[in-house]
């Protein structure tokens, strides 16, 4: 029989498997027997890297064999994914390609070296460096190995997940070569070309002995010395201080590699000084000071930054206070204005009280002058715990300005004044505290604190509820004892009827007012009835002891009705 066209069907079942770092078995059933019209005498294997857009051919040997066939694809780039398909041949030509299946090849050793390794700090026993990964990583890149020779000696140090690392326990002032290479899971690729590098020698010694006073000069100078380094390995240029201003010596004290630290850290500060003695200006009063020095020597044109000293620490004396920060002045009647401000910063010390004073050049040669003028006598008042401060000027003269100042003080006398001008409304309507553009209020002094605004609210509605609250707990305690038709227990006691009976009442939440009885007749003498009324919220047990009159028994014990309350 003569067949005269080509497979009708593609093979099967594809599957590939990534056999070795450059190359993918493809694994395949032959098309079905009624659609190869004749024998398959081959297959054609079509792949493509994916992204390239470039396909490439292979083909295999055919046969008669009906089962699972497996091929090889050889020359493909490792960890790399591919695209493939199959096609079975027969005498008259190359049948339609199967649906398209992707593998990815096994990974391998880097094929290129680590790029652009570059030497980016040289210090005396290390030096810290960076590169780029390989061109041809053939894989994961896991690690990178830095090979670094002095002499005959060589030795390694390995980095990972990082483009960046340093090489530590050099030997200063000493000749390296180094070189890099990257590792896949399957091994190490080629090694970079070699740089050449020289460590610094080694860096000044800390300074000795560092000195400083028992007190300082004042409360913002401090003078301290110390002596020269045992070793400098160079020229000595100068010495720097660092100081800190620390709140708690605790948390100031150094961490072993904090004397290490060769830059000033944030809220540090630093003076250099050429000699072995200096004096720190600028300084806060009663703050505790953090002290270390540090020598710096020059060495063939390189600066050698040396550790720091020992922590030292010396507090300041108290000094007068700073200005009085964020005065500001609000008219609140015609006769007052209302003034805010905050605590000086930098204090200086303990602060113990403010000296509010004002003047006003308008006002009359009459002998009631309402408040204008210089006041003779300022106000002092003692200094609140709080950052914000606030005081209320009265007596003072309707529509007129002054002029108020504000001094902080300490125990070493008082410091500059705040001043703030701010004039009393013209009229007899208290200014609004939320109108603050309103040309009625008299100029109300901008920026006034909103945080007073919410204070004053936040206190009225406090009072409101307080009163409201006060209300409701005097209602619930608060009630007149109701009339009861029938004889009362006091009555009945009174007239003889009810003598030295003993009444209990258990699982009452407040005091109640007095029950009263109504005393119903059975017929039996020893079991009459008595009905208690009182009030429903109560859940009320009661038990009964006549003692003197044996005619008569209470009995009951659950909850009875009551219309007060």
């Amino acid at each position: 029989m003569t067949w005269s066209n080509v497979p009708d069907g593609p093979p099967h079942d594809i599957r590939l498997m990534d056999t070795g770092p450059a190359m993918l078995s493809v694994r395949y059933i032959p098309p079905e027997p009624i659609l190869r019209n004749g024998e398959v005498t081959g297959y054609v294997i079509r792949y493509t890297r994916v992204g390239s857009g470039v396909s490439q051919m292979i083909t295999v040997g055919g046969g008669s064999t009906n089962g699972l066939r497996t091929s090889v694809i050889p020359g493909l780039m490792a960890f790399t994914n591919y695209s493939v398909q199959v096609a079975a041949v027969n005498v008259n030509g190359t049948g339609p390609f199967s649906d398209v299946v992707y593998g990815v090849s096994r990974q391998d050793r880097p094929a290129t070296a680590p790029r652009s390794l570059t030497v980016d700090i040289v210090r005396s026993t290390s030096v810290t460096l960076s590169w780029m990964p390989p061109d041809t990583p053939n894989g994961i890149i896991i690690q990178y190995e830095v090979q670094y020779s002095v002499n005959s000696t060589t030795s390694l140090v390995n980095f990972t997940d990082t483009l960046m690392g340093t090489v530590e326990r050099l030997l200063p002032g000493t000749i390296y070569t180094l070189q890099i290479r990257a590792y896949t899971r399957v091994g190490a690729g080629p090694f970079s070309g070699m740089i050449t590098l020289m460590t610094l020698p080694p860096l000044p010694e800390p300074v000795s002995d560092v000195s400083v006073p028992t007190q300082s000069i004042s409360s913002s100078m401090i003078t301290i010395d110390w002596m020269e380094p045992n070793a400098s390995n160079g020229d000595i240029t100068h010495y720097t201080v660092f100081y800190l201003p620390v709140s708690d010596l605790c948390d100031a004290n150094m961490t072993s590699n904090g004397r290490k630290r060769q830059l000033a850290q944030d809220g540090e500060f630093a003076m250099n000084f050429t000699e072995t003695s200096g004096t720190l200006t600028n300084l806060n009063g009663s703050v505790t000071y953090r002290i270390q020095v540090s020598a710096i020597a020059l060495y063939n044109g390189t600066e050698l930054v040396g550790d720091r000293s020992s922590a030292e620490f010396i507090a300041t004396l108290e000094g007068a206070p700073s200005v009085p920060q964020s005065l500001v002045g609000v008219y609140m009647t015609n006769t007052s204005i209302f003034l805010s401000w905050k605590r000086p910063d930098p204090p200086h010390g303990q602060i113990i009280n403010y000296t509010i004073s004002y003047t006003s050049e308008a006002y009359d040669d009459d002998d009631d002058d309402d408040g204008a003028g210089i006041l003779t006598n300022p106000t002092i008042i003692s200094a609140a715990s709080d950052a914000t401060l606030y005081y209320l000027l009265t007596g003072l003269r309707p529509g007129t300005q002054y002029q108020i100042s504000v001094i902080a003080s300490t125990s070493l006398g008082l410091g500059p004044a705040a001043e703030v001008t701010a004039m009393t409304s013209s009229n007899n309507v208290p200014c609004s505290m939320f109108e603050t553009s309103n040309d009625d209020c008299g100029g109300v002094i901008a920026g006034f604190s909103t945080a007073l605004v919410i204070a004053l609210v936040v206190v009225v509605i406090s009072v409101v509820l307080n009163v409201i609250l006060f209300a409701k707990l005097r209602k619930k305690t608060s009630f007149t004892p109701p009339k009861y038709p029938g004889q009362s227990y006091h009555e009945m006691k009174e007239s003889g009827t009810l003598k030295d009976s003993t009444l209990t009442m258990h699982h009452l939440t407040q005091k109640m007012p007095e029950p009263t009885y109504d005393l119903i007749d059975s017929g039996q003498k020893s079991h009459n009835n008595i009905k208690m009324t009182t009030n429903p919220a109560y859940d009320i047990s009661t038990t009964v002891k006549m003692e003197d009159n044996p005619a008569y028994s209470l009995s009951g014990n659950k909850a009875v009705e009551s219309d007060y309350m």
